[in-house]
């Protein structure tokens, strides 16, 4: 079933005067949930309905006992076949519709770059409120997407450091989340007819803790059907030289070699090198601002399994959670968040596939890192 709104065009409206009607006949249906980046999905229903579904319309897909809020981005009539075929991305992709900009009193001092120093959540906060929910120009603003109401914001790291300038805002959050090892999603409230930013910390239910109940899943436990292993990246580095952008000191010519954490320098065939050009004021921060710039290059280990039975997913483990898989035959134990949820129903079928670990990033992503640092 999809519950269909139009899409709120300033804060009076509600769901209730927005709701536009449901459909019911849903032939084939796939949604993909990320933990740091901007999930996607493709349906497809009878073009006999009476409810038609337009660009920018919002869904809640009530799919196996969740509720998926999604966003109508491109929509496909098949007279043919007399059906329609709608695709888009869940809410959190309304942040890949702003970029950051910087307000006139930072555009001095800093070079025209909007910089923060906080928690990571509160500087993922800032960036929002900047661009979509208290921007100067009222134009950019996003009506009924807020912060999530709290006492404090001190999840992630605790003196996290970001400056950006003209940057996708989804990317910016993800390169934040993903540095300091939290997620974040687009919430809905109804009750307050709103939408929210929230970030969350990495909840651990792998076999390594005993806190909470363990979430194992191997094929002796038939709860695992079949896997796909991957590991390595072509990508990879784990030496980076970094130096300050557009830099004309004598300063600035300064060159830091930056690790990850925990790290220690490696050498011959182990040792994979880079450039990176960091955006920052002083050449003091470049290690903090180059670690943001890595996540494309780290060692990648992911494993994606179509789970047995669904029953367990967004009671016993969700999005964010650290969980284990086993499989003793090919001596594989993996611990590891689950990053990645597909679920994809048809009439005569319905799966459930589970990826942990990090998958190999998108060649897109790794070469605009590149040609910003100038690697290409």
């Amino acid at each position: 079933m999809i519950k269909v709104f139009k899409p709120f065009k300033n804060n009076s409206e509600t769901f209730d005067s927005n709701f536009v009607g449901i459909i019911n006949n849903v032939k084939t249906v796939s949604v993909t949930k990320s933990y740091v980046s901007i999930g996607e999905f493709s349906l497809t229903y009878s073009a006999d309905v009476e409810i038609e579904i337009k660009k920018e319309y919002i869904l809640c897909l009530c799919l196996e006992n969740m509720n998926y809020w999604l966003i109508a981005r491109n929509i496909k009539i098949d007279r043919k076949n007399n059906e329609v075929t709608v695709t888009g991305t869940d809410l959190k992709g309304y942040l890949g519709y702003r970029i950051t900009l910087y307000s006139k009193e930072q555009d001095t001092g800093t070079y025209g770059y909007d910089v923060v120093t906080g928690t990571t959540e509160e500087c993922c906060n800032h960036y929002l409120n900047n661009n979509i929910v208290n921007p100067t120009d009222s134009n950019r603003v996003i009506p009924k997407l807020l912060l999530s109401e709290k006492a404090d914001y001190n999840i992630g790291i605790k003196n996290d450091k970001y400056m950006s300038r003209f940057e996708p805002l989804s990317d910016v959050i993800e390169k934040l989340c993903a540095n300091a090892g939290i997620w974040w999603d687009i919430t809905v409230d109804t009750s307050a007819n709103c939408f929210r930013f929230k970030v969350f910390d990495i909840v651990n239910k792998s076999s390594k803790q005993s806190t909470l109940t363990p979430v194992v899943f191997s094929r002796t436990r038939k709860n695992l059907s079949e896997y796909t292993y991957e590991v390595g990246n072509t990508e990879f580095k784990n030496v980076f030289y970094a130096t300050k952008s557009g830099g004309t000191l004598v300063s600035d010519a300064t060159t830091v070699t930056v690790l990850r954490k925990g790290e220690t320098a490696s050498k011959g065939i182990d040792r994979k090198e880079m450039h990176l050009s960091v955006n920052c004021d002083d050449v003091s921060e470049i290690s903090t601002y180059a670690l943001h710039e890595v996540e494309d290059f780290v060692e990648c280990e992911s494993l994606t399994f179509a789970v047995a039975n669904s029953d367990g997913y967004g009671t016993e483990y969700n999005i964010g959670d650290m969980i284990t898989v086993v499989d003793v035959e090919d001596n594989l134990k993996i611990e590891a968040v689950i990053s990645d949820v597909t679920v994809s129903k048809s009439k005569a079928d319905s799966t459930l596939k589970i990826t942990v670990g990090k998958a190999r990033p998108k060649p897109i992503s790794v070469l605009n890192t590149k040609i910003k640092s100038k690697g290409v």
